[in-house]
């Protein structure tokens, strides 16, 4: 093979790359299936190897909206009602879990879509009549890999610090009282450990 068909089909090679490249980040996901723990420890691996400066920075603080005193949950498992009344230190929905679960649903659908997982939320705790009185605060979040469940207690920042870890990027947006704080995702491997890697 001459030196210019050779040159011809690198070039070729490369610009298929780089269009099939382009047309990858342009789809939802890059997961063809949900990742196994053993990939998943493989990108937690790499994460904690990366050496990447992220400047910690200040970004868009939270709306802080008027909630209402109070939030009647219908429970999709039993069918009945609980009211929820806003306790006096929420002054934002962060503070309050169940006056933003409808934002929190809709993330953990986008979430499970992207990667392929089992991920849902168990909003019991929400419900009096499931928890026959012993309300929970949070809702908990469970995430199936390798046909186990994981079931950690949701938190604030837990749905970011997943999004973030999924698509690969090295800081994330933590919510800091009313702001938002740019800073290194490796910070929060123990955290993803957790809520990722079946015990």
């Amino acid at each position: 093979m001459n030196k210019q068909l050779l040159l011809f089909f690198s070039c070729v090679i490369v610009l298929f790359g780089c269009i099939n490249g382009f047309s990858q980040s342009k789809k939802d996901s890059p997961y063809k299936s949900p990742p196994s723990s053993r990939l998943i420890e493989g990108l937690l691996k790499n994460l904690a190897s990366r050496q990447v400066n992220v400047k910690e920075k200040a970004v868009v603080a939270e709306a802080i909206e008027q909630l209402p005193d109070q939030i009647t949950y219908h429970c999709p498992l039993c069918g009945k009602d609980t009211v929820h009344k806003r306790p006096s230190i929420a002054v934002r929905g962060s503070m309050w879990p169940v006056s933003h679960l409808k934002h929190d649903r809709k993330q953990v659908a986008e979430l499970s879509k992207y990667t392929k997982l089992e991920i849902f939320l168990d909003e019991e705790g929400f419900c009096a009549n499931c928890t026959k009185g012993k309300l929970r605060e949070n809702a908990k979040l469970i995430i199936v890999v390798d046909r186990k469940e994981v079931v950690n207690e949701l938190q604030d920042n837990d749905l970011r610090i997943l999004d973030a870890f999924f698509k690969g990027k090295d800081e994330v947006n933590i919510q800091r009282g009313t702001n938002y704080q740019s800073e290194p995702l490796r910070n929060y491997i123990s955290r993803l450990y957790r809520l990722l890697i079946p015990r």
